[in-house]
């Protein structure tokens, strides 16, 4: 599955591999196979994908009403007022806490990640379209199972022998690269005859109706 998420460009003092040549008379980006300190006159970018989800303790987001510029920020004890969640980056600062179970021991591990980045294919792109505004970004399914625990108030309870199963979405990532998939999205056009034939279709009395109205007067 697919959701939609912001692409964001944020200058940064650090090395990166995308660099804005402002002091043009026609500014460009430029992206470099390796991170880079651009000449003074010049500005590196960090990119950084936001998504609607739910901000957790931990979690990465964009804050846009303290300064009116947009400026990372990570989720402390208390929830943050709704703002963009960053599911990726290619920020190496951004990391995150990760607990789980090595894969041969099985001894539990806990250990600071480094966010889901976006491939080196789609930093490229992003240079040579001089920005892409949205994408879509992979999502897999998984299915848990939770024990229920038991009515401590009720010892005949049974609850603790039923189950409960869930499914939920998560990013998909290549654990090998750590890397998220992106699909550009491709605005869908419509030809005179078409835009007409809706017109005849749906009245102006409806609001599908005047959203296709509105693609009549744009061509």
């Amino acid at each position: 599955m697919k959701k939609k998420a912001r692409v964001h460009m944020l200058p940064t003092e650090e090395n990166s591999q995308i660099v804005l040549y402002a002091h043009r008379t026609n500014p460009f980006l430029v992206y470099h196979y390796t991170p880079i300190n651009s000449p003074l006159s010049d500005v590196n970018q960090h990119l950084y994908f936001t998504t609607d989800e739910e901000i957790k303790e931990g979690d990465w987001y964009l804050d846009v009403l303290k300064t009116g510029f947009p400026t990372v920020h990570k989720c402390g004890n208390s929830l943050p007022f709704t703002a963009p969640k960053i599911i990726a980056t290619t920020d190496p600062k951004l990391l995150v806490d990760f607990e789980g179970h090595e894969p041969y021991t099985g001894r539990d591990i806990s250990a600071k990640v480094y966010l889901p980045q976006p491939s080196q294919d789609f930093i490229e792109e992003y240079c040579k379209a001089g920005g892409i505004d949205e994408v879509d970004v992979e999502y897999e399914l998984i299915t848990q199972t939770f024990d229920n625990l038991p009515d401590l108030m009720c010892p005949y309870s049974t609850a603790e022998y039923e189950q409960t199963t869930a499914t939920r979405s998560i990013l998909k990532v290549d654990l090998i690269h750590n890397t998220i998939t992106t699909h550009r999205i491709v605005e869908k056009t419509y030809s005179i005859s078409d835009i007409e034939a809706y017109c005849e279709k749906y009245s102006n009395d409806t609001e599908l109706g005047r959203e296709i109205r509105k693609l009549r007067y744009k061509q």
